[in-house]
């Protein structure tokens, strides 16, 4: 879990939707297919949860959600979609952190692998350097600058 929490620390990204919103935008290429894929599974073990007649109201209450959505489950005659996306709405945190914590490993794995590069990462008290400051530093390990537009000049062979 290295990757995550080099990806986390130092962004103040505190919100699991702010992560997601986060990684999106620097994975979007490995987070959605991970989304995908974890909100199918999500929508399977929700419809058969309300297939077989799992008591879903008792879950709820034992997990402590809101009256507001019980309420709205116990009374209603709606049919095994209605509730499958019911429960989908309210564990919305939870199958993002699944996505976001799935996300993470895919994004090792395929560094792993060597499909993907690292990204450079930067600590916002590095300052980008300018080019005089880079001359300068080339000049320090390589010698001497000679080209008008800061190469280095390499010296003659020795005969």
């Amino acid at each position: 879990m290295r990757d995550a929490a080099a990806y986390h620390k130092g962004k103040n990204l505190g919100h699991r939707f702010s992560k997601m919103k986060r990684m999106t935008k620097d994975y979007w290429y490995v987070l959605i297919p991970v989304h995908v894929v974890t909100s199918a599974g999500w929508v399977l073990i929700f419809y058969v949860a309300a297939k077989n007649s799992v008591d879903v109201i008792w879950i709820l209450e034992k997990l402590h959600v809101s009256e507001k959505y019980i309420e709205a489950l116990r009374g209603s005659s709606a049919g095994f979609w209605a509730i499958v996306y019911a429960l989908y709405k309210i564990f919305t945190p939870l199958r993002y952190m699944v996505t976001v914590g799935g996300t993470t490993l895919g994004i090792r794995y395929l560094r792993k692998m060597g499909y993907m590069k690292s990204k450079l990462r930067t600590t916002p008290t590095q300052k980008p350097q300018s080019a005089e400051q880079s001359v300068s530093e080339h000049k320090k390990s390589y010698g001497k600058v000679g080209c008008k537009d800061g190469q280095t000049q390499a010296d003659p062979p020795k005969t």
